[in-house]
């Protein structure tokens, strides 16, 4: 097997072999630095601050209902993953497995990001009853962008323990992502309280399911499956149809479109449409 091409601890972004190795080292990969610093660092070090943003959003929020076993799974899951990362903090800390500049950086914050997951996991657990798209977004985004970060800690040598520490925190993340599309709460669970809030008739146990849906759900609109499934064995009828969320009820679009209309703004027109 063709070695990689030295050039890691360089910023590349891809590696790059000399006229006197051509040929005989492998240079179609991104630096290890280049992938530390642009795959890793930049993305958590964005993420922190926007998921202290979110937390403090969620503190207005009323605490509505009871402990989830969702919760239960969710943060055994990040606690895992987190509990990895402390080890590979541990290991390059000691000068264990390839080094760069940018390599203990990267590892920690790593880690304060996956513990700013579950802060942000639990918070929006209890006062919302849709899953978080911050958390959903950063998982989706980390784990396509750890994809090159992986294949490259298996292609460096004498990198075995490193290697494997850093996939499995890969695959926890997948079962995060997976966890966090699920609703925590059947739709009985939620209070009249928070009904109220969300515009609901409090009287009633049911909840409109695109109004509890992720950016997964709402991306490939799966909340619709069972309707679909419902229609393939028989004829639907209005009864079997979902309701709505309040918020797209056609008098709320109507009196929030005059509104928006009628501000008398030369951008009225544009604004209208970016919000209604």
């Amino acid at each position: 097997m063709v070695a990689r091409c030295a050039g890691d601890g360089a910023f590349g972004p891809v590696l790059v072999s000399d006229n006197n190795h051509a040929g005989q080292c492998y240079s179609f990969d991104f630096t290890l630095l280049f992938e530390e610093s642009i795959f890793s660092i930049a993305p958590c070090a964005l993420a922190l601050p926007i998921f202290a943003l979110r937390v403090l959003q969620l503190r207005k929020e009323h605490v509505p209902w009871m402990v989830s076993p969702q919760r239960i799974w969710r943060s055994v899951t990040y606690i895992a993953i987190a509990s990895i990362q402390l080890a590979l903090v541990a290991l390059w800390g000691t000068g264990r497995g390839v080094l760069t500049r940018t390599t203990l950086a990267s590892a920690i914050l790593a880690f304060l990001s996956t513990l700013a997951v579950l802060v942000l996991s639990n918070y929006n657990l209890y006062r919302s009853i849709r899953p978080s798209a911050t958390v959903q977004a950063f998982l989706l985004a980390t784990i396509l962008l750890d994809l090159p970060r992986v294949r490259t800690q298996w292609l460096l040598d004498d990198n075995t323990l490193v290697a494997r520490l850093f996939t499995v925190t890969f695959a926890l993340r997948v079962v995060a992502v997976v966890l966090e599309s699920f609703n925590a709460y059947r739709d009985d669970a939620i209070p009249q309280q928070k009904r109220r809030e969300l515009g609901l008739d409090p009287e009633s146990n049911t909840v409109p399911p695109e109004m509890r849906q992720g950016i997964i759900g709402l991306t490939f609109f799966s909340w619709l499956n069972p309707l679909f499934w419902k229609g393939y064995r028989k004829n639907l009828t209005m009864d079997d149809l979902y309701a709505i969320d309040p918020k797209l009820e056609g008098d709320v679009l109507h009196a929030r479109l005059l509104k928006s209309w009628n501000s008398g703004m030369t951008s009225s027109l544009i604004k209208t449409l970016y919000r209604d």
